[in-house]
């Protein structure tokens, strides 16, 4: 990458263009298009080598291959004003990670009786990421301090409402990204 005035060069520690099909097939006299996606952290100039490989198979022939290398060059601005964009909705660049939802409700549950509500968690970037977990006040519980979140895939981290009175509880439940990025979660719940 190169910085905005293009004077000095600097290597990206993360993957600034990707492929999201990377395999197909394509039959003959077709034609396909593939969608590059492109997500800067910062401004300056990309540029990265791809190398793309193909295999012709014939019936009556051995099956032959074709190697195509591609020079990618993009322009990315602004974080504060970048958002990344691959063929569907817009995410915002401060939201790597984020929750399906932002209250959890638990069923109505006897004294001294578990019930679980897992709660989906998501990363958005190319990258993986931690996730450090703050535990709710009881009678919430979160097994888990600390999460780690691979590019592109989700976990469910599982809550537990133990109430040992009945009535209503609630409580937050409290994460922070290892990007600076922080959230949390209302838990709710009725003992009986």
């Amino acid at each position: 990458m190169k910085d905005p005035e293009g004077q000095d060069v600097y290597r990206a520690t993360y993957s600034v263009f990707w492929f999201p099909k990377k395999v197909g097939l394509l039959q003959p006299h077709d034609r396909a298009q593939i969608k590059l996606c492109f997500s800067p952290r910062e401004s300056g100039i990309f540029s990265q080598y791809w190398e793309m490989k193909s295999q012709v198979q014939s019936p009556i022939s051995s099956s032959e291959t074709f190697t195509l290398r591609l020079e990618v060059i993009a322009k990315g601005i602004k974080p504060e004003t970048s958002n990344k964009m691959c063929g569907r909705k817009t995410i915002n660049s401060g939201n790597i990670v984020v929750v399906k939802d932002k209250l959890l409700v638990f069923p109505k549950t006897k004294v001294h009786r578990q019930e679980f509500i897992k709660l989906q968690m998501n990363n958005k970037d190319n990258m993986e990421h931690v996730v450090m977990v703050t535990s709710p006040e009881l009678p919430f519980i979160v097994k888990h301090s600390k999460v780690t979140l691979m590019p592109r895939r989700y976990i469910r981290l599982p809550i537990c409402y133990e109430p040992q009175a009945p009535g209503f509880h609630t409580a937050t439940v409290s994460f922070s990204v290892d990007t600076g990025d922080s959230f949390s979660v209302q838990l709710k719940g009725q003992a009986c």
